[in-house]
This record gives C-alpha cells, structure tokens and sequence, in this order.
C-alpha cells in the first residue's frame, strides 16, 4: 500500500473509545483507531495486553486503597490523624481511611497530651492471661491501629502498657476493636503515664 492510500485509510477507519473501571468507578479512558488491515496480530496482541495490564495495576491502586492496604501503626511515626475520634468510623469497608482497622484508639498522659508509644495486647482471659493474640504499638502521636487480622472469637481482654511499666487491665472482654467508639464517648479515654 502506498503512503498516501494508507493516509487515507487511517483518516477513513471508524475511531472507537473504549473506557474501563474498577467498582463502579471509571479509571481511565482510551481512544483508539482501528486499522485492522495494516496491523499484524502481534501488534494487536501486544496493544490487547497493554489493555489488561492497565486495567490490573488500576485494581490494585485501588485495592490499596480499600481493605487490602496494610496500615499499622508504629514506635515513632507520626502519620496518624484525629486523635480521639473513632478511627473506624473511616477504616472500614469503603470507607475513606487507609486500609480497614481490626483494632484501634488513642491514648493520653493523665495531664490530656497525647502518650507516644503506648502497648495494647489483646488477651483470651482477664488480666494478661490466656493466649495472647495481639499487640499493637502506638505511635507519636497517641494513636494506636492495625490492619492485621484479629479474631475476637469468644472476646478479648486488653491491656494497656504504658512506658513505666505501668499496667492496665479492662476487666470486661471486648469484640471490636473500635477503642475510641466508647473510650472518650460514653467512658473514660484511655490514660496511662
């Protein structure tokens, strides 16, 4: 084929605009010309690959996002936010909030500042006893969270360390780890020196 007869076959294909998405939200948008009859099936393999290959790195961006992303809090780190408030109220499923929380909170010195590096482990029986199946480091700014999975089956019972040595025990067993949905609501905030 000539260079001007292929010009004309270019300007005379049918564009067609092909758009894709990842639950429910449109991630991108691709306008291509088909022209079949220039392109061999390598071309087109390797144009059809390229496709699939985007749309699975945007499922992943957003699966990062969501309930897949891993977000644990640490000793001196200091990129949490909204100390006090219920951080599950945005770390849930489709929820705002980095990654999906299975336990988190805050915790404070007696004279209200926030206690950096607190130790929350999360018991089968009261007082420090049983297995213990968690233990979550807070980090400087008072906030404690995790992504890791826990299971609350039958309840569990935390303890709160604090940098002295200081140890605290909630008496009665807990099934979420929504800390901060009852701590500095309708009880005491967590407090510890």
């Amino acid at each position: 084929m000539r260079g001007e007869d292929r010009d004309k076959l270019q300007m005379t294909n049918d564009k067609r605009q092909m758009r894709w998405g990842v639950g429910g939200k449109e991630i991108g948008e691709l306008r291509i010309v088909l022209i079949f009859d220039t392109m061999n099936t390598k071309k087109i393999a390797l144009i059809l690959l390229t496709l699939v290959s985007l749309i699975v790195i945007n499922a992943c961006k957003h699966d990062e996002e969501g309930c897949g992303a891993t977000n644990i809090s640490r000793a001196g780190e200091s990129e949490s936010h909204n100390n006090g408030r219920n951080c599950m109220s945005c770390h849930n499923d489709g929820g705002s909030g980095k990654g999906c929380f299975t336990a988190a909170g805050s915790v404070y010195r007696s004279n209200g500042s926030a206690f950096t590096s607190a130790v929350v482990r999360l018991y089968t029986q009261p007082n420090a006893q049983g297995e213990l199946r968690a233990t979550i480091t807070g980090d400087n700014l008072g906030n404690f969270f995790t992504t890791d999975n826990i299971n609350y089956s039958g309840g569990l019972y935390p303890t709160l360390v604090g940098s002295n040595g200081a140890v605290q025990h909630m008496p009665t067993s807990i099934t979420s780890g929504a800390c901060n949905s009852c701590h500095g609501a309708s009880t005491d905030r967590l407090t510890t020196d």
